[in-house]
């Protein structure tokens, strides 16, 4: 551990410290074995936003009533050295089921310090003031994802703060980046349709049919999916892809360009990678598809936001992906689609005969102030749920 300094901790200021945490972000890559930054101008903030209020807009009156804790928000809180912002933690707050009951967990999805802060003590500094700046939150579990490599954050989820938060593991995610670079053979005769709002219903339904034992899921009803399209900009109803048989919807992908509100950019890549971007620019010549991706630039994506079907239709939902990522492909504007699934989710199995490359992350978690805990046995027991597009 370096040296520790004294900081100003607070809550951030979305007018005043906006400018500061979006070049922040970009000086702080994740790292794996491919490091990407995360450009998030203009608006720190609204990538966050989609996850409800922000607790600095949180009344008083809302937190005395205990309309707080019901509410969806999220926290951003921020460290200063002789008045310059050298670190953050936000994190979003959700409402999901674990074992069947429901319970309230925080995501913390940037815990970023300038390089020159780094070791420190500056998320430190953070976990010791977060009980004195938001003394009405009470959360059952704080949960994290490390990418695999990351050993600096991994670190720092079991060492920072070891009186407010000791990283247990989770198990792991597979992050599946498929690949916009092969045509694929579509099954003959199959239909796909486009969601229409009348849809929305039975769509929502098979998606809680799907996850149902899934832990750490929200509860998906009609109410949580109009909400979930509402705050999300760029996708709608339209950007869900179907497949009927017999009359009823037997399988779904929905498909987010979340290029609005935040960019990656590519920073270094393995030579594995680098051979590969080599391949998809001698088939760009040939085949539609988008030109590769350049280190430096901004990464066009789509991700996996709903995907789910009916028992025994996995099959059908290969040939729905393959449709979709065919139109992807002809699209020209997507370097790739990627999804993340948990180590034991039914899902992963599915993808074994697509073009696609795999990283690996890391979920830790730690119980908070409510009493609520499990084992990471326990935890590890179902297949676990994450919208990895919202971390």
């Amino acid at each position: 551990m370096g040296e520790r300094l004294r900081y100003d901790v607070r809550i951030a200021d979305r007018r005043l410290d906006n400018d500061a945490l979006c070049s922040l972000s970009l000086r702080t890559p994740m790292v794996s074995d491919i490091q990407v930054a995360i450009d998030r101008s203009p608006d720190f903030f609204a990538f966050y936003d989609l996850h409800g209020t922000f607790a600095a807009d949180v009344t008083q009156g809302q937190r005395d009533s205990g309309e707080a804790q019901a509410m969806d928000t999220y926290t951003a809180t921020v460290a200063l050295h002789e008045g310059r912002v050298v670190g953050v933690l936000a994190a979003a707050h959700r409402h999901v089921l674990y074992d069947g009951r429901l319970i309230d967990l925080a995501w913390p999805m940037d815990a970023r310090v300038e390089p020159e802060y780094q070791r420190k003590g500056v998320l430190s500094a953070i976990a010791a003031n977060l009980p004195g700046l938001y003394p009405e939150l009470r959360l059952d579990c704080i949960m994290g994802v490390v990418l695999r490599g990351n050993v600096r954050a991994l670190n720092a989820s079991r060492e920072a703060a070891p009186e407010h938060f000791v990283g247990r593991p989770a198990g792991a995610f597979h992050l599946v980046q498929f690949m916009m670079y092969r045509p694929y053979r579509e099954r003959r005769g199959l239909v796909v349709e486009t969601a229409r709002p009348e849809d929305l219903d039975e769509v929502t339904d098979l998606l809680a049919r799907f996850h149902e034992g899934h832990n750490f899921q929200p509860r998906m009803d009609r109410a949580w999916m109009d909400e979930l399209l509402r705050r999300t900009p760029d996708y709608s109803v339209s950007d869900l892809s179907l497949v009927r048989e017999g009359g009823r919807i037997v399988a779904a992908v929905g498909l987010w360009d979340q290029g609005a509100i935040r960019r990656l950019i590519m920073q270094r890549n393995p030579w594995k990678v680098r051979l590969g971007l080599l391949a998809a620019g001698a088939i760009h010549l040939v085949l539609p598809s988008p030109p590769p991706p350049r280190v430096g630039e901004p990464l066009r994506s789509l991700y996996l936001k709903h995907v789910a079907c009916a028992p025994g239709h996995e099959g059908t939902l290969c040939d729905l992906m393959r449709v979709v990522l065919n139109r992807a492909r002809r699209g020209r504007r997507h370097h790739f689609v990627w999804g993340a699934f948990y180590q034991s989710s039914p899902l992963l199995p599915l993808w074994k005969g697509f073009s696609a490359t795999r990283s690996y992350s890391q979920v830790v978690y730690a119980p908070w102030n409510t009493g609520w805990d499990a084992t990471p046995e326990q935890v590890g027991a179902r297949p676990m749920y994450l919208d990895f597009s919202m971390v």
